[in-house]
């Protein structure tokens, strides 16, 4: 089995839903074992994030392996607010490193 890395889109947005499926689509069919970089995404909706839920729950049931390679702090943000992040399968090893900007010295 190989390994496909697939880096996700600035904006995950319902109307891009569309091209993603038949990508994530085709990844399942072919047996890949999948890395997933959220790392560029600035935006994601409810639409999508259930799409990448269903897409890792396809995958999973297969025997497919779904992993994160990264994942931006809104990517982040967004699954832990609709608590996602378990069906995403965000291992903590893909979490953004702490914001540091307003740490204490």
């Amino acid at each position: 089995m190989s390994k496909q890395t697939l880096t996700l889109a600035r904006d995950l947005r319902i109307d891009s839903a569309e091209a993603l499926k038949v990508t994530l689509l085709s990844l399942v069919d072919a047996g890949e074992t999948v890395r997933l970089d959220g790392s560029r995404v600035q935006s994601a909706d409810t639409a999508t994030l259930q799409l990448l839920v269903t897409f890792v729950r396809s995958a999973t049931q297969l025997g497919n392996r779904v992993l994160w390679s990264s994942a931006s702090r809104p990517l982040l943000e967004a699954a832990e607010l609709l608590d996602l992040t378990v069906a995403l399968a965000l291992e903590p090893s893909a979490k953004a490193p702490p914001d540091r900007t307003n740490s204490e010295s």
